[in-house]
C-alpha cells in the first residue's frame, strides 16, 4: 500500500494516503516484520539441553 502511495505520487495521480496514515502504514509494516522475524528465528531455534551435571567445566576450574 505504501509502495502503491509513493508510486501514484510520483506519476503525478495524486496520492491517496496523507502523512498520518503513510506513517501508520510504515509502523505497521516493521511491527510485522520484527514479528515475523523473531518467530522465525525462535522456530528455527534448536531445543535447550539439560547438559549440566553438577561438575566444573574446565574454565570454571582455573
Amino acid at each position: 500500500m505504501y509502495f502503491a502511495n509513493v508510486i501514484a505520487g510520483a506519476m503525478g495521480m495524486g496520492v491517496f494516503l496523507n502523512d498520518l496514515w503513510e506513517m501508520l502504514t510504515l509502523f505497521v509494516a516493521c511491527i510485522t516484520f520484527v514479528i515475523a522475524t523473531l518467530a522465525l528465528e525462535r522456530a528455527g531455534e534448536p531445543p535447550a539441553k539439560n547438559t549440566t551435571t553438577g561438575e566444573p567445566t574446565e574454565a570454571q576450574k582455573s
